[in-house]
């Protein structure tokens, strides 16, 4: 794979042996209509996650709280748009920290212990529309994602899903990332495993 970066604003291109290049941009927020497109497409992959309508609050709050993960903690919402213009593909990620709107890491001690000190990135969720799948957007996505990590000087790029999720665990297993922590959660009522998955960015094992 071949990844460049084609301008001074977030955006980049990667091209990869089986697909076609595949643009990914850094999500002007000023841009509300992609913004829309965008919180839409991530809801419905989180509702998936949970077997639950995501409710009009919650999207409320995930509209008011990505542009503060991106203004106070090194965040960004990165797309993938058809030909014509529409997203198709979204991922979301940001600086470990605590005091994050929705971010659960400081309540588990277990996970922090075993990521360990230093400065960790977050990929909150890498979503594709079912229509544009198995077209390198989502390899894209990640490879961005982890790109931006190391930039910042982060130790490692970690995320999360259900044990349940066969397609979010293949593409995290694709991107090179490995499972390090169990953790049970109750969804909808039913009580299942969250699965925690990371890669080193620095060579050092977790807890190191």
């Amino acid at each position: 794979m071949e990844l460049r970066k084609v301008d001074a604003g977030g955006n980049y291109r990667l091209k990869m042996p089986r697909y076609r290049e595949v643009d990914v941009q850094e999500l002007a927020l000023s841009d509300r209509k992609a913004f829309k497109e965008a919180l839409r497409l991530y809801a419905g992959v989180e509702a998936q996650e949970r077997g639950a309508k995501i409710s009009r609050d919650e999207l409320r709050l995930w509209a008011e709280g990505w542009p503060k993960l991106v203004r106070e903690h090194e965040g960004s919402v990165l797309v993938v748009r058809n030909p014509a213009g529409e997203v198709v593909g979204v991922a979301v990620g940001h600086v470990a920290s605590k005091g994050v709107h929705h971010y659960p890491l400081a309540d588990y001690p277990g996970m922090i212990a075993k990521l360990g000190a230093g400065k960790h990135y977050y990929l909150r969720l890498a979503a594709v529309h079912p229509n544009h799948r198995r077209a390198g957007a989502c390899t894209a996505l990640l490879t961005v994602e982890e790109q931006q990590a190391k930039e910042l000087g982060c130790k490692t790029l970690f995320g999360r899903t259900r044990e349940d999720n066969e397609v979010i665990i293949r593409q995290l297993k694709a991107a090179g990332m490995k499972q390090f922590h169990t953790l049970p959660v109750t969804i909808a009522g039913e009580t299942v495993n969250r699965i925690y998955y990371y890669k080193n960015l620095k060579q050092t094992a977790p807890g190191a």
